[in-house]
């Protein structure tokens, strides 16, 4: 007798969206450019097509994908759209109808002379008439003459004040691209517009380009993704940061990190987590859940990859840095041992400074801190810097239960100068009878140190104090 065959086991499941095409979220909605057109796809059907560089009728979409339903989140992802933009869109669709993304923005008039318009307030100029004689026949402003002229072109291709520019048909300034050394022009930057489409259109997920790479890398076949800054681009977002690069580099940040951190191969290896941390602190991106909010292309940009890790990707690479804290904090005291050897007379004196964080999660119980920035007292954790004069950095202290900095002082400061040599072994007693001896080293901190047993213990091994007290002269 046969065994009776389920219907899954030969059911073939069609897909619910065409390959090439992205989808919105989890609905049956997805969509993708094809000629020059956005095609809407409702399961494997098209529904909606409008031209690819029509913004209003693509914003009008998705006010109407969003009134049917599919979630905002979903849409501001996979348009790359903004939330205010989204909810905007919305609140025209509801107010004034589908017809209003259709009409013609209103600005505030023609800004640059274009065209037929610049050709004739050329002719009128060289007839001898001023500027606001040629915008009154023309119908313009006079700053919108002047400005032409300040960014015209006399006929030997030189600025000059006496005419203004033709610019291009869109009203905007032409902008030629540069020739190249070999005689042929340079291609033109890719500007953020189109960067975006690209990653959208990305096979193995929004921004993912270098398919043969992470291929490799899941495979085990790759220690790393080199980074690799080929293609022109223009407007990169948080572009910035790299000002920041040589600096870091120059500070040893990739210097001796191998020697003491590792991570398992990957795509993003160990360099490029430990500059993408470094840029997010720049860029004040707070945790990686804030990555959610931000285009993975552009940061993949700043990188020289194809796009920045995810938020849990990220999270991962942290728990496996973090996973020996004993070879974390041999890396933080060669970095010190490094800038303690460039400058060490400017650590004769060293500022203590101790930073409150908010700890707003429930795997844990931290002793509550007076945070001054709210005014409050919340659950919270402690790291102390210890920076020689000017800001230059020497070493940072995480403490999850904080002992107060008067003990901090005392049995983890200390502890850690020691081990860079500070202040060194024939550090004097300043409280010795006989002839005043200079401090081996002074630690400059704030009110919250104050404790005069701990200033005669730090005399003792050689060490003065700058602080003050609440109430003293």
């Amino acid at each position: 007798m046969n065994p009776i065959l389920d219907p899954r086991d030969t059911m073939i499941t069609l897909p619910p969206y065409p390959a090439e095409a992205v989808q919105i979220g989890s609905s049956c909605f997805s969509f993708a450019a094809l000629d020059g057109k956005i095609y809407y796809f409702s399961n494997l059907e098209v529904c909606d097509l409008h031209d690819e560089r029509d913004r209003g009728a693509m914003l009008l979409r998705a006010a109407k994908f969003a009134e049917s339903g599919v979630r905002r989140k979903d849409l501001q992802e996979a348009l790359g759209i903004s939330r205010s933009t989204l909810k905007r869109a919305v609140n025209k669709l509801r107010s004034k109808g589908e017809a209003s993304f259709h009409e013609p923005r209103r600005g505030r008039g023609a800004s640059v002379m274009v065209g037929e318009t610049a050709e004739t307030a050329n002719r009128l100029l060289a007839s001898g008439m001023s500027g606001a004689e040629v915008a009154r026949e023309l119908g313009l402003s006079k700053a919108t003459v002047n400005y032409g002229r300040g960014q015209g072109s006399s006929g030997n291709g030189r600025p000059g004040k006496g005419s203004v520019g033709t610019g291009s048909p869109d009203g905007r300034r032409e902008e030629r691209p540069e020739p190249a050394e070999d005689g042929k022009a340079a291609e033109a930057p890719l500007d953020r517009g189109a960067r975006d489409r690209r990653d959208r259109e990305a096979p193995m997920g929004r921004g993912a380009r270098d398919g043969a790479g992470r291929i490799a890398a899941s495979a085990g076949g790759m220690e790393e993704a080199r980074p690799v800054f080929e293609e022109s681009l223009s407007a990169v977002a948080r572009g910035g940061v790299l000002a920041a690069l040589p600096m870091l580099l120059r500070e040893g940040l990739l210097d001796r990190a191998r020697e003491f951190l590792s991570l398992p191969k990957g795509y993003c290896g160990l360099t490029s987590v430990l500059l993408f941390l470094s840029f997010l602190f720049m860029a004040r991106v707070r945790n990686p859940e804030a990555l959610r909010h931000q285009a993975p292309g552009e940061w993949g940009a700043v990188l020289g990859l194809d796009r920045c890790p995810e938020a849990k990707t990220l999270r991962r690479k942290i728990k496996a840095l973090a996973a020996n804290p004993q070879r974390v904090e041999d890396w933080r005291d060669a970095l010190a041992e490094a800038w303690l050897a460039e400058s060490p007379d400017a650590c004769a004196t060293l500022a203590v400074d101790g930073h409150v964080k908010v700890y707003t999660g429930r795997k844990g119980r931290l002793p509550k801190h007076f945070v001054s920035r709210q005014k409050l007292c919340l659950p919270a954790s402690t790291s102390y810097w210890v920076n020689a004069l000017g800001g230059k950095p020497l070493l940072c202290l995480n403490k999850d239960l904080d002992p107060t900095m008067t003990q901090a002082l005392e049995q983890d400061v200390l502890p850690a100068l020691e081990r860079l040599g500070l202040p060194g072994p024939d550090a004097p007693n300043l409280l010795a009878a006989g002839e005043p001896a200079e401090p081996a080293l002074t630690l400059v901190f704030d009110r919250e140190g104050w404790s005069p047993a701990l200033f005669g213990r730090l005399a003792r091994r050689g060490i003065a104090v700058i602080t003050w007290h609440k109430g003293s002269a």
